[in-house]
């Protein structure tokens, strides 16, 4: 039973906003944001519901429904709204720049199955000889396979007209290619008293059982994998588990690609006279909560940094997040390591030698309000940080920053400054460039009244 209808924006090709039924099970889920499963003509395509749609003249028995929720929260009301302005200002399709907001591999693809329905008669040459070539030797194949092998000039003709003569059929297949959330088997005590209790009683006939009950009581979940390594068998465990004192879980685990970096204590930050003043002035505006753009003009060495540091604190002690865009993460990792050292577990990285796995699970994370400040190059600024408060562009005059090249991968282009700039202003954050050799823009913005101030940090730390 259809509850209700929606506006959905779909990549390229179809690259249009179509309205599609809400079945009554996903009512609760369709919201604006969700990414969902829909049929398209003979396909099956992934798209972002946009809001409540209204049919007009459309007859209900006309609209299609929506087939699965993928995702209920993968990009925030907030991003879909910035996707809009891309999309307009760019001169480009809704949903090119809804793809492009959305992490790598989340979304399904659609692909044609292609199959041989019975020997083939008659005489065939050209492009659909070599079709059935194929399909004799391999059996189904996609069509994406068929052009790759075939190579595509010709292709989809031939398809069609072996189909129309009835040699082949076509069934539409579904390519669910998403990173998968990993999990570990886990053991928890399921009453600390009875642990106590049992561990009297067993003490002398089951004296691994006893230990065993010892260990979670110091560590009240602990993965088989680590009790494994403290030497405790998959029978002492299945033992206390039909003793009803422990449960199996599977947990969670997170593919942090900041594990390596070992916790440390940071140094103290003691700003020099010149970034005291800097801080000043840029602290005043963060705590405005209104949009405030700056230029941070300081040579290299002259402690930005520091500067960023100690904003990103004020920006987390109001409850709010921060993005810092560096042109190359692999560049940037000093300056990672320091963020790290003072705010530990609330930094993420998100940056394209990531693996997928990483990326969803980064992604997932910030939108969970789990790590609050996110380091990364051009696509971060599409992330998903809630409550946006700082977003800093470090070396604001690199050109890496706009993106000129066009492909599957990269729906369409931008530069994620003037990005930085527009997301600061509908989030009322404070946006800092920084640089020690400005771009001619930001140099002459700054030197305006409006749109941006500029400070500098000229000394040296």
């Amino acid at each position: 039973m259809i509850q209700g209808y929606v506006e959905v924006s779909l990549p390229p090709p179809v690259a249009r906003e179509l309205t599609y039924g809400v079945p009554a099970e996903f009512a609760s889920e369709a919201q604006p944001g969700a990414l969902v499963l829909v049929p398209v003509v003979q396909r099956r395509l992934t798209g972002i519901v946009l809001g409540p749609a209204t049919l007009g003249d459309l007859p209900p028995s006309k609209i299609r429904p929506i087939e699965q929720i993928l995702d209920t929260s993968l990009l925030s009301p907030e991003v879909v709204a910035l996707c809009r302005w891309m999309a307009a200002y760019y001169m480009a399709p809704l949903g090119s720049a809804l793809m492009a907001a959305l992490p790598p591999g989340v979304k399904l693809s659609s692909n044609r199955l292609v199959q041989l329905r019975d020997a083939p008669t008659g005489h065939h040459a050209g492009i659909e000889a070599r079709i059935i070539d194929e399909l004799q030797r391999s059996g189904s194949l996609k069509v994406s396979t068929l052009k790759r092998r075939l190579g595509s000039q010709g292709l989809e003709k031939g398809v069609r007209a072996l189909r129309h003569s009835g040699h082949i059929e076509i069934a539409p297949v579904l390519e669910d290619r998403r990173p998968r959330t990993l999990s570990q088997r886990c053991f928890l005590l399921n009453d600390e008293s009875a642990a106590h209790t049992a561990i009297a009683a067993i003490e002398k006939r089951a004296p691994r059982q006893a230990a065993c009950l010892r260990y979670l009581l110091d560590h009240p979940m602990a993965a088989r994998s680590e009790l494994s390594t403290a030497g405790f068998s998959s029978a002492v465990l299945k033992a206390l588990e039909g003793r009803g004192l422990i449960s199996p879980i599977a947990e969670e685990v997170i593919r942090d690609p900041l594990a390596h970096i070992a916790s440390s204590t940071p140094p103290d930050l003691v700003p020099t006279a010149d970034q005291q003043q800097v801080l000043n002035d840029l602290s005043t505006a963060l705590d405005a909560r209104t949009f405030h753009p700056t230029l941070l003009h300081g040579i290299t060495g002259s402690g930005k940094t520091l500067v960023y540091i100690q904003l990103v604190a004020q920006a987390l002690a109001a409850g709010r997040g921060a993005i810092i865009l560096v042109p190359e993460i692999a560049l940037a990792w000093q300056m990672v390591r320091r963020f790290k050292e003072h705010f530990g577990e609330a930094v993420a990285v998100f940056h394209s030698q990531l693996s997928a796995g990483e990326r969803y699970d980064t992604w997932r994370r910030l939108r969970r309000r789990e790590q609050r400040v996110l380091i990364g190059a051009r696509s971060a600024i599409l992330a998903p940080v809630e409550d946006l408060g700082l977003i800093v562009v470090d070396e604001e005059h690199d050109t890496s920053y706009k993106q000129e090249d066009l492909d599957s991968s990269r729906p369409l282009t931008y530069n994620a400054r003037d990005l930085a700039l527009v997301r600061g202003q509908r989030c009322n954050a404070a946006v800092v460039l920084g640089s020690a050799t400005p771009s001619l823009e930001s140099h002459w913005n700054a030197a305006t009244p409006c749109p941006a101030a500029s400070t500098t940090a000229p000394c040296r730390k």
